[in-house]
């Protein structure tokens, strides 16, 4: 064909495209450039452009039909069938006749069965375990209670008997009744099943029985009235900006995309496109649902991610959108179909990744809380949200290695293997991973930190989080031994949440973590909320605390819609929202989970932004700021004198004195500021270089001496800023004498986090 040339043709020949009732597969919109590209099968089929290319049309929808239903049934399906080449001339001759544009230059991916069918596999699996959501979340909302025996899915690898039979069971929970149109679906899934799964099926059934599923699924779902309940549906005449196509000699699918997407990377247009999805509130279509679920078999063949525009957590102070993020947590399906859908669920939110079930109720001496989740499971919540929200990955207390669990015998391993998996979530674009200190004397945790600051793999902004459970006796061997009435001295063990907290915060700086985190949790399962175990006025005191020493913050464990507020008033960076509390369904029986529900995130948005925007709300901001500077030394001696008054008139509730320091002209610059969004080096810099900083705090607070240092900073500063750039700035902060300024600065304070620590080796943690 490549050698034929083409007469040119008048559009006005071209007759109207004919109807093929003989045939379930409806094949159209095909101009002259299509036969360089994709035939597209749609409504209607202009069969009279060419008798060869109708042929071959008919021919492959011939070989699709061999069911008693053909696999593609939808007049709106996005596969295509083997392209004819044409020579250029003939194209050119054929765009000059009809004054039609060439086809836009497309990206494109090949991929053969053996690639093809796990895929298959794993998007039939899931279209199950949506449609088997949606009909929970109805019957939940019919007033019956949810009742779970299994513990959330967990992926593995299985042969195909044992793939058959979870299928099965899927299929055999979701039509479970003996009405007809059960009867009629079950036997329809199982048929589909046994074509996506057999090894015998052509590629091209293997497509057609996918979306065969999809069909069935998202049909059955609407009979159920969980329409309101997913996120895959009738895709009507939506359009994907991905294409399918079959070809043979070998038998393959071809995935394109356009090049305007800017991405030649499949995984990159994929991350672009989950984002223009949901930034226009839509739905993925099926070739959408196909394309994603290639994009997690690629990860899991260890492709990379392109994690260059990963979030961050943000400044203290000066976050974008909101002061305190909700941390909306699942072990990753939850985030893939729930949370990542909607532009507005992720704005002012985390995505935060951990596995959240307590199985049988476990007391936390058995089960942890809260569990590492799969690494897997976290590429796939990450592919979906790519720039638009931090993710966190939760690691969680130490391994034990040896039978006697002593820390100094275990220490090498445990470092090793946490280490490794920090850094793991952190190549694939984590904004933080937490580390519980659970279970660690004071120096046994300073010299886990190290340690682990040393091994990880990460970039300045992403954060290393030290978590304290509040329910936890801390041993504090670092402190003054305490001396008993038999004089036997014993190291002091801390078991007030106060003082665990506070602790907590002094160890997380002298470790060289970033973060230090709050938790609630208890051998009581849901927990009860933190900020009630804790109080409101003695949370905002330990956010002033660990803001003041550089730490950003977190508090988790037990949230409801009604503690939420509290929260946002303590000035917290991030609430740990997740689990049986508001985004599970629970079986309070045997402790297993149900289904994501992000229907409830928009309450969670509205009542933290109500909070956030009240007085006390803003007030607290305020607060954040003004630490967050004092940690700096960028705020002026004026400025420091209101910082304490306001804290105090936040904890009392004393609206009268919050107003006044709010209006205040000496505070009047920095309620102004900007955002600091992802340059928080930036943000220090520019907040250093304001006009009535000659009596910043990083200045005033140091000897005399120190004053050609300073001027040394702010020229440097003013010269680099001419030409902003985050990253330059990042390694001028680690240079003098910015650091030789902070680290004299850092003496007038009672705790700081520093920041200038080498990586050397040295004997480990002593046995």
């Amino acid at each position: 064909m490549n050698g034929l040339t083409t007469p040119p043709l008048s559009p006005g020949l071209i007759k109207k495209p004919v109807q093929l009732p003989s045939l379930d597969v409806k094949m159209a919109s095909l101009n002259l450039l299509d036969r360089t590209g994709p035939l597209t099968a749609t409504a209607t089929s202009p069969f009279h452009m060419s008798p060869i290319i109708g042929a071959t049309l008919l021919t492959a929808a011939a070989k699709l039909a061999r069911n008693a239903e053909p696999p593609i049934m939808s007049p709106t399906s996005p596969l295509v069938m083997s392209p004819i080449p044409l020579s250029k001339s003939a194209l050119l001759g054929a765009t000059a006749a009809t004054g039609l544009q060439l086809p836009p230059k497309m990206y494109h991916k090949i991929l053969f069965e053996g690639q093809i069918r796990p895929v298959a596999i794993t998007a039939f699996e899931d279209l199950l375990f949506l449609t088997r959501v949606a009909k929970w979340k109805v019957s939940y909302h019919e007033g019956r209670p949810f009742n779970r025996s299994e513990q959330l899915p967990y992926f593995g690898r299985v042969d195909e008997k044992l793939v058959r039979h979870a299928l099965d069971q899927t299929i055999a929970e979701i039509w479970d009744s003996e009405d007809k149109r059960d009867i009629a679906d079950r036997a329809k899934a199982a048929t589909l099943s046994n074509l996506v799964v057999s090894p015998s099926t052509p590629l091209g059934e293997v497509v057609g029985a996918l979306q065969k599923a999809f069909e069935l699924c998202t049909k059955s779902i609407e009979r159920f009235g969980g329409a309101g309940f997913t996120s895959i549906r009738s895709s009507g005449e939506a359009k994907s900006a991905f294409e399918l196509t079959l070809k043979h000699r070998p038998d393959r699918l071809v995935m394109e995309w356009p090049s305007s997407m800017g991405e030649p990377d499949l995984l990159a247009a994929l991350t672009k496109n989950a984002e223009t999805l949901r930034e226009t509130d839509t739905d993925p279509t099926f070739v959408d649902f196909v394309a994603y679920h290639v994009g997690y078999e690629l990860l899991r063949s260890g492709a990379k991610l392109d994690t260059k525009d990963a979030r961050w957590l943000g400044t203290p102070g000066f976050r974008k959108d909101t002061q305190t993020f909700v941390s909306l947590t699942d072990p990753g399906e939850g985030h893939i179909f729930g949370t990542t859908r909607r532009a507005r669920w992720l704005k002012g939110a985390i995505c935060h990744v951990e596995h959240l079930e307590r199985p049988g109720n476990l007391p936390r001496e058995e089960i942890e809380s809260y569990r590492i989740p799969s690494i897997f499971e976290f590429a796939r919540v990450r592919l979906h949200t790519g720039k638009s929200a931090p993710n966190t990955y939760f690691v969680g207390r130490r391994v034990k290695d040896s039978v006697s669990g002593n820390f100094a015998h275990d220490f090498i391993k445990v470092v090793n293997l946490t280490s490794a998996a920090c850094s793991a979530a952190f190549q694939l674009g984590a904004a933080e991973t937490k580390v519980a200190m659970d279970g660690l004397t004071a120096s046994e945790q300073i010299a886990y930190m190290r340690a682990m600051s040393g091994h990880v793999l990460r970039n300045y902004k992403q954060v290393l989080s030290a978590a304290y459970n509040l329910n936890a006796p801390l041993v504090d061997d670092l402190a003054e031994p305490i001396v008993g009435e038999d004089g036997k001295s014993e190291c002091p063990v801390l078991t007030d949440n106060f003082a665990v907290a506070k602790r907590g915060i002094e160890l997380a700086a002298l470790g060289g973590f970033d973060k230090v985190t709050f938790d609630g949790a208890s051998d009581t399962y849901p927990s009860k909320c933190v900020i009630l175990q804790v109080s409101f006025e003695k949370a905002l005191e330990l956010v002033h605390l660990a803001h003041q020493a550089g730490l950003i913050t977190y508090m988790s464990a037990g949230f409801k819609f009604d503690h939420i507020a509290d929260a946002v008033y303590s000035g917290v960076d991030g609430i740990g929202i997740g689990g049986a509390q508001i985004l599970r369904y629970m079986d309070s029986k045997t402790g297993h989970h149900g289904p994501y529900t992000e229907e409830f995130i928009d309450r969670i948005d509205a009542e933290r932004d109500q909070a956030a925007n009240s007085l006390r709300g803003r007030g607290v901001n305020l607060l954040c700021r003004l630490d967050r500077m004092f940690y700096e030394g960028s705020i002026t001696t004026d400025e420091e004198t209101l910082r304490q008054p306001l804290f105090e008139s936040l904890r009392d509730i004393n609206e009268e004195a919050i107003t006044s320091i709010l209006a205040s002209p000496v505070l009047a610059g920095i309620v102004a500021m900007e955002h600091d969004g992802e340059s928080p080096v930036l943000g220090n810099a520019h907040r250093l270089l304001r006009k009535n900083t000659s009596d910043a705090l990083l200045k005033a607070n140091v000897p005399a001496a120190f004053a050609a240092k300073w001027d040394k900073l702010i020229r440097d500063l003013f010269a680099l800023i001419k030409h902003p750039d985050e990253e330059t700035l990042a390694q001028y902060y680690r240079s003098q004498p910015w650091t030789e300024l902070r680290e004299e600065y850092a003496k007038t304070m009672m705790t700081t986090r520093g920041d200038r620590l080498y990586t050397i080796k040295t004997a480990p943690h002593a046995l």
